[in-house]
This record gives structure tokens, sequence and C-alpha cells, in this order.
């Protein structure tokens, strides 16, 4: 198969050999037969048309054969322009690459560094949490030795001691007293009196436990 240039030649060449023999013919036909005189000026006019047709078809192929030219110009500037944004856009995305590897390593190492100092502290708890349990068993076993003893005895007294009626006496329900009350409040009798029997009924058992404990 020809290609675009080998068939242009072959077209170009067929075509100014068909014009070359076509124009010999037509001389050899002029010498050889007689033209009459009328149609001399119609034969002017149709070379001329010819030749005004020649120099349109040389004016068309010139046309032709620049538009190819500022096509495959265009198509290379185009090819060379979209090469030149597929490497700035390869290089931008190596870059953002680049830098989302190195932001995850350093949160990566954060999270593990992160993660050890939290593992150390909860170390670290449960190490203070185990000495304070301790401490406390220790500091709660003399206290609970030395306590159980005292306790003992301070209940047994409470229980030995006698119980005190602390309740007021019934008032009478007296119209005199009534008024009176209303008119001016005496200080309760029988609330001073039941906490002197308390307190009375308190110092014995004080003192027994006094004396037990000594």
């Amino acid at each position: 198969m020809f290609d675009r240039a080998e068939l242009e030649i072959a077209i170009g060449v067929t075509l100014a050999g068909a014009i070359l023999l076509g124009w010999l013919l037509h001389v050899l036909w002029r010498r050889l037969a007689p033209v009459p005189t009328s149609h001399a000026g119609r034969i002017a006019v149709l070379s001329k048309r010819l030749h005004e047709a020649e120099e349109a078809r040389d004016a068309a192929i010139e046309a032709r054969i620049a538009a190819e030219a500022a096509l495959d110009a265009q198509n290379s500037e185009l090819q060379r322009s979209s090469s030149q944004q597929e490497a700035r856009l390869n290089s931008a995305a190596a870059r953002r690459e680049a830098e989302l590897e190195r932001a995850l390593a350093e949160v990566t190492a954060d999270r593990d560094a992160s993660m050890t100092e939290l593992r150390a502290a909860r170390a670290r708890v449960e190490e203070l949490e185990a000495r304070l349990a301790e401490a406390q068993d220790t500091l709660s076993a003399p206290t609970k030795a030395a306590t159980t003893p005292s306790e003992a005895q301070g209940a047994s007294a409470l229980q030995s001691a006698p119980k005190t009626d602390t309740s007021e006496p019934p008032k009478p329900q007296t119209r005199s007293r009534r008024k009176s009350s209303t008119r001016k409040k005496p200080a309760p009798t029988g609330s001073s009196s039941t906490g002197r029997r308390s307190r009375s009924a308190r110092k014995p058992s004080e003192s027994e436990t006094d004396g037990e404990g000594s």
C-alpha cells in the first residue's frame, strides 16, 4: 500500500502526464485537422478557462498541504502539552503521596509512643494501687487488733447500764393551765428532770467502763 506522500506524488504525476498528453494531442489535432475561423474565439476561451482551472487546482493543493502542516503542528503541540501536563500531574501525585506517607509514619510513631506511655502509666497505676492496698491492709490490721477489746468493753458496759425513762410526764389538761400557757409559756420541767436522770444514769456507766478498762 502507498502512503500519503507517495499517493500524492502518483496523483500529481498522473495529472501532469494526462495534461501533457492532452496538450500534445490537442496540438497534433490542431495541426492535422483544419480549424475553422469561427471556433478560434471559443478555443481561446476554453484554453483560458483551462489555465485558470489549473491555477485553482495548484492553489487548492498548496492550501491542502498548508492545512495538513498546520494540523500536524497542532497535533504535535497537543501531544507535547499533554505530555507536560501528565508529567506535572505525576510529579504532584508523587509529592502528595510522599507527604501522606510521611504524615502517616509520624502519626503511627506518635500513636506507638502514646500507647507505650499509656501502658507504662497503667502499669504504674496498678503498682500504686497494689502498694496502696498493701499499706491499707498493714494499717488496718493493728488498729483492728487494738480496738476490738475496748469495743467489747464498751458494749458490755452499755448493756449493764440501767435504762432511763426519757419520756415526759403527762400534763394536766385544765382550763387554767391552758389560759396561763397561752399568756406565758413556762419552762418544761419534765425535760430537765429527765435530762438530769439520764445524766445521773450515764455517770455510773462511764465510771464502770473506766474501771473495766483499767
